[in-house]
This record gives structure tokens, sequence and C-alpha cells, in this order.
């Protein structure tokens, strides 16, 4: 039975492209090392973002226990809305690239809603400014603030369809491992949030100012919280 995930792929491309156990042993860690990173990156930062605001941090808490109790059904943490925008927004606030390369295969033209025309060529690296565009307040009101609801009652979709939201790429080049890295991350965060009060130590800077040294995004200084158990 074939089943539609990254090792069966992994295995039907060993097939097809006669992958030697050491090209695939590299794809298969990359994908494993790439996501261990960047997602202990996002859950850090959206734990930080709720550490900073009590009262939205107290609403995802409401969700998760109205909706999941003391249980861990899969199904039900998957369909949590606040806890799907909360991450989303962490998401634009600290994407874990600040930018993405991609190569135009094809001869393409462009044109805008003024006219203009723009041709790219084949063979031109194209530079996305994706930490740029989701902190633009032509597109995002307030864009320097966490407001998970702008994601809430369809927000996520409409963004996406403006090709204004790209914290995973978009598109047949999309991030291999984002349903992965979200569930792992929403149940990271129902565990803790459910069972911790988290505050932001004076050891954490205040704005959102970012490591220039590091090759992700990541808030300068380092992350430093506290958890009071609320059982």
């Amino acid at each position: 039975e074939d089943r539609v995930d990254f090792i069966n792929y992994m295995l039907y491309l060993q097939e097809k492209k006669n992958l030697q156990i050491p090209e695939l042993t590299a794809h298969t860690m990359t994908f494993l090392l790439d996501g261990f990173e960047t997602t202990a990156n996002v859950l850090s930062h959206c734990l930080l973002l709720l550490g900073r605001d009590a009262d939205r941090q107290q609403i995802l808490r409401n969700e998760i226990l109205e909706k999941l109790g003391p249980n861990n059904d899969f199904d039900t943490i998957m369909e949590l809305p606040y806890l799907d925008a909360c991450i989303h927004e962490t998401l634009r606030l600290f994407p874990p690239g600040a930018f993405s390369t991609k190569l135009c295969t094809e001869s393409i033209e462009f044109e805008n809603k003024n006219g203009k025309k723009l041709k790219i060529n084949e063979g031109t690296t194209v530079v996305l400014p994706i930490q740029a565009l989701l902190l633009d307040e032509d597109y995002y009101e307030n864009a320097a603030n966490f407001v998970p609801e702008r994601f809430l009652n369809g927000g996520l979709k409409k963004y996406k369809d403006q090709g204004l939201y790209l914290a995973f790429g978009d598109g047949p080049r999309i991030c291999l491992g984002m349903r992965f890295a979200l569930t792992q991350i929403k149940g990271a965060l129902v565990e803790i949030v459910r069972n911790f009060e988290i505050r932001v130590n004076s050891k954490t800077r205040t704005d959102n100012r970012l490591d220039p040294t590091y090759f992700l995004m990541r808030l300068d200084g380092g992350i430093w919280l506290e958890f009071d158990s609320i059982n």
C-alpha cells in the first residue's frame, strides 16, 4: 500500500533516480535536523509572545481546557483555531528565514495593477523578502504587535490567497515538513499552556531585535522564561 509521506517518497526516489544509501541518508537527516531546529525556534518564540501577553495566553488556555480538557486527542488538537492562530502569528513575527531564493526555470512576464510589466528570464535567481512582507504595515495592521486574531475566521486563507503569508513558502516548493512541524508545535504548546502559566524573565529583552549572528531568525540575547504550575 502506497503512503503519501516523506519516507515513502524517498524510497520512490531511490528506485526512480537510483539514489545510493549515502544520498538517501543525507536527505532523510536533513529533513529531521532542519525540522528540529526550526520547530524549536518557533515554539520558543510562541511561548515568549504568550508570556508577554497574559490575556491572550489565558484565551488559549481556555480554548484548550474547554475543547480538549485533560485529553490529547490528535484530531481535536489539530482543530483548535486560536492555537493555530497563535502559531501562525508567531511565524509572522519570527519567521525561521528572512528571505527565500528561487530559480526561475521558465521565462515569464508579470503585469501589476498599474500596467507595469516585469519579465523574469529563465535562469534568474529571485529573492523573496519573507520577513519584510510579513511585517509590512500596508498588509498587516499593527504589524509589529502580536495579534493572533488576524488569522481567525478565514484570515489565514485570505493572506495566503493574496500571496502575503509565506512563512512556509508556497506552491509546489512549500516546506516539506510543514505539517510535521505544526503537529509537533501544537502538541508541545497544548501540554505547556494547559499546565503552566508562562512569564518572561527580566533577562529577556522587551523588543524584537534579532540575533545578527545566527542563521535563523531568533531574538537577540536568548529567550528566558519562567513557568508556574497551575495544577
